[in-house]
């Protein structure tokens, strides 16, 4: 393979990839569910609700917020993994695993969030703790 061609399939394959990325970036569902529970990580509520769908007016975040804060000690809570389990064009379920410490130590809970496409812009609709 001669210098150019090389150059040019290389061009190619860095374009690719950073397309796929940006595709499944934090504008898919699950990027959207890990925005969502960073902005209420970080006490951020009206920007979590700017994740969430209209129709939960700020009760799924409230309720999520409580939760969290009887379960973590000290405030130490991170998103250890995430896995979209359903997909549609319109739809979406992602399972997100959250690691914070307890006085009996570490502990994890698995949340499963329930997204939607409206507009373009997926959003969070409901959670439940699986």
């Amino acid at each position: 393979m001669n210098r150019r061609n090389f150059i040019t399939t290389v061009a190619a394959a860095s374009t690719a990839v950073s397309l796929a990325g940006c595709i499944g970036g934090s504008n898919g569902p699950e990027g959207v569910a890990k925005s969502y529970l960073n902005a209420v990580f970080d006490g951020d509520y009206e920007k979590a609700q700017s994740f969430a769908h209209e129709d939960v007016n700020g009760e799924l975040t409230r309720t999520y917020v409580t939760e969290q804060s009887s379960l973590s000690e000290n405030g130490d809570v991170s998103i250890e993994g995430t896995t979209v389990t359903e997909e549609t064009e319109t739809e979406a379920v992602v399972e997100i695993v959250v690691g914070f410490q307890t006085t009996m130590g570490p502990m994890t809970t698995t949340s499963q969030f329930d997204l939607v496409k409206i507009d373009g812009d997926w959003l969070v609709t409901n959670r439940t703790t699986v």
